[in-house]
């Protein structure tokens, strides 16, 4: 264990330019934090009003995204406000300390709470709601299980950023306070450095793993490359988070021991914009439904190759992309729902018996997270005879009532 305090002595303010004692970046920070912020909360509101309004799909992944976003709001953005409008964060630090050494304690405030609640809280959140969203592209075995094992890995080191912020010293308040320090049991600088450097390590390697996992499988749509391009392309924004994680670690590297961190404030500040940018490449692809027909990119003549089979238990399940019905024996109703009104599409799986062999096969893929596109080839052998084969889209159907696709022998 081991105290911390100031390397040298102060400087008195009377030995301080005027210009320098009032400089302050705290706008520059805030002016790109701010814009990066405002386009990150204008996409999070259009995935929320899209999932919850538009195809109404509101589930965990979105109420985790609320979340990471509301502690990034008021744990990041807002309690950096109150430290730049308070004179604590933006100026020198000797300039602080020697006008109102009580500023100091706003800044260490300010640290402790971005450090909660940005830093650990609404990272780990951020990836929780990024795995959710993943489960529902694929229901591969071994696609599943690498999501899952990638969450359970943020669970534990959400576990264990907490643990390590709020055992760095005896005393809370030791946190933000230099007197409290002086006689607290804190353990060392070099120590807490390493934690918060390890943490920002697993949120880049999360963030990589994410923004890698799904690739492959989009690039083997059977789709127009355009559609392609746009999905892998979206799913690789994370790679951004990426970039300004490594910044931001660089900084937790090299800048350990910054004299004028006030000022700086580098850390803090690459911290914030890596979750602004997180937040903003996460729920891009979730407005796909809002902006698909804008930007030319509907996913009609997407074909995959994973098998579902469709249940005869399976009846009406209307919602706004369209829906499946089971309509008379061995047929099925789907419909895409379409400019006002719905397109539909009967699949017939061939004449009916006991020695009749029937399969109707339909494949298919879920895009993003707001639709499950249904196609693909449709076969029944009666009676040693080929009653119909074709391969095409039948409909768009929201991802919520694909479970209904289930394997069924009678079917």
């Amino acid at each position: 264990m081991s105290n911390s305090g100031p390397s040298s002595p102060p400087r008195r303010l009377e030995d301080m330019d005027p210009d320098y004692i009032k400089e302050s970046n705290f706008g520059d920070m805030m002016a790109v934090n701010g814009v990066v912020h405002g386009i990150a909360m204008l996409v999070f509101i259009l995935r929320i009003y899209t999932r919850g309004f538009m195809i109404k799909s509101f589930g965990y992944d979105d109420a985790m995204m609320i979340l990471a976003w509301a502690f990034l709001f008021c744990g990041g953005m807002v309690a950096q406000i109150y430290a730049g409008y308070n004179g604590a964060l933006g100026r020198h630090k000797d300039a602080v300390m020697a006008t109102d050494p009580s500023l100091m304690e706003v800044y260490g405030k300010m640290s402790f709470v971005q450090g909660i609640c940005v830093t650990v809280t609404a990272n780990c959140l951020l990836k929780l709601s990024i795995g959710m969203s993943l489960l529902r592209l694929n229901s591969n075995k071994w696609y599943r299980r690498i999501v899952w094992g990638l969450i359970l890995f943020v669970i534990c080191y959400l576990i264990e950023g907490i643990a390590t912020v709020m055992s760095y010293c005896d005393s809370l308040e030791a946190h933000w306070d230099p007197k409290v320090r002086e006689t607290a049991k804190c353990y060392s600088e070099d120590l807490r450095n390493t934690f918060g450097t390890m943490n920002t390590a697993f949120n880049v390697f999360t963030d990589v793993m994410f923004a890698s996992v799904p690739v492959p499988m989009l690039w083997t749509l059977q789709t127009k490359l355009k559609v392609r391009l746009y999905l892998i392309g979206i799913f690789s924004l994370g790679y951004l988070t990426v970039a300004v994680g490594l910044v931001k670690m660089f900084y937790q590297l090299t800048g350990r021991d910054d004299p004028d961190k006030t000022f700086n404030n580098r850390v803090q500040f690459y911290g914030l914009l890596q979750l602004n940018v997180g937040i903003l490449t996460a729920c891009a692809p979730m407005i796909k439904p809002l902006v698909a027909k804008t930007l030319g990119i509907q996913s009609s003549s997407a074909v995959s190759t994973a098998p579902v089979y469709a249940s005869s238990r399976s009846r009406q399940r209307p919602n706004p992309a369209g829906y499946v019905r089971e309509d008379g024996d061995h047929a099925f109703e789907l419909a895409k729902y379409d400019d006002g009104q719905y397109h539909t599409t009967t699949i017939r799986g061939g004449g009916g018996g006991s020695d009749a062999n029937k399969n109707t096969i339909i494949t298919s893929l879920h895009i993003g997270d707001d639709f499950l596109l249904i196609a693909s080839a449709k076969w029944c052998v009666y009676k040693f005879d080929l009653a119909l084969e074709s391969v095409e889209v039948l409909a768009e159907v929201h991802s919520e009532y694909s479970g209904s696709l289930a394997h069924d022998p009678s079917s």
